[in-house]
């Protein structure tokens, strides 16, 4: 029922994607690493998530709505977090890039679902509420 009616209304509905690969800024950020290309990605250890230095999914939609000053003090403390990491991924991770948190956009569920789903010449199935006179 609940996957029907986001087809139905994919116009209708939005949210942000942290992952998103296809995102300009995660663009950006990925390909400033040595042989990153689509089959070979960075590894996660190096990378919190491809818009930078995210603390992670559950806590980026809290650095998206906060004010400017808030997400410039969440930054700080991320980027001074250290991850947990095993002694070989240490030694991997030296002389890398750090990046702060970024904005990423608001992705419309229409949009995602003909540009990377179904293609451009998908159209939403017609939705109607059929209400019986009995």
């Amino acid at each position: 029922m609940t996957n029907a009616l986001m087809l139905m209304y994919s116009t209708r509905i939005f949210g942000l994607w942290p992952k998103d690969p296809e995102a300009p800024v995660a663009k950006q950020i990925l390909s400033s690493y040595d042989g990153y290309d689509k089959k070979n990605p960075p590894p996660r250890y190096l990378l919190a998530s491809p818009l930078g230095q995210c603390l992670d999914d559950q806590a980026y939609h809290v650095y998206f709505f906060a004010s400017y000053d808030e997400r410039a003090a969440m930054d700080d403390k991320w980027m001074n977090k250290k991850p947990w990491l095993w002694p070989w991924q240490w030694i991997n991770q030296l002389g890398r890039p750090k990046y702060t948190c970024t904005l990423t956009r608001v992705l419309e569920l229409n949009d995602f679902l003909k540009s990377r789903a179904f293609g451009q010449g998908w159209k939403p199935p017609r939705g109607k509420i059929i209400v019986s006179s009995h």
